[in-house]
């Protein structure tokens, strides 16, 4: 089921996540697991060495408190947004990648759920008609069509353009 879900953009912010590994090469993700083993058996002597007594003088620190601008995801906050959906394929022209602009909305809802608002199939049926007389410009060799778009191939991208 989650193949046939378009890609979805929220234009409001992005998230990047880089891992040291791929930062700083290999050798830096050995010495740090090395470093990690070290860490580990250092603290398992100190266990071992240590009456049960001692421990349980031993304080955690207290659990930190979430955060004043943490929202929870049972109520999400009401927003103004406008839903954009558009074939990124290179050789649909300019003027036919945007197959639906929707009119900005107060709304509560999730992205996911913006999506399942709109007629995608016959926005869809609409734009493959067009779709399948394109001449696919990868194809150096000879002529050939683009294939009808599935849901999947579309981008859809929900830009907040106010949240309250």
């Amino acid at each position: 089921m989650n193949r046939e879900m378009p890609t979805i953009n929220d234009s409001a912010h992005s998230h990047n996540v880089y891992n040291a590994a791929d930062i700083a090469g290999v050798a830096l993700q050995q010495g740090l697991q090395q470093e990690a083993i070290r860490r580990f058996n250092q603290w398992e002597t100190t266990l071992a060495t240590k009456a049960p007594e001692k421990m349980m003088g031993v304080q955690f620190a207290p659990a930190k408190e979430p955060q004043q601008g943490a929202t929870a995801m049972a109520n999400p906050p009401r927003r103004l947004v406008q839903v954009f959906i558009a074939d990124t394929h290179e050789s649909v022209p300019l003027a036919d990648c945007l197959l639906y602009s929707g009119p900005p909305r107060l709304t509560d809802l999730t992205d996911q759920e913006l999506f399942f608002d709109v007629d995608i199939r016959a926005i869809l049926e609409a734009h493959n008609a067009k779709r399948v007389k394109l001449i696919d410009k990868s194809v150096k060799d000879r002529t050939e069509h683009l294939e009808p778009a599935r849901v999947r191939d579309l981008r859809m991208t929900v830009t907040t353009i106010a949240s309250f």
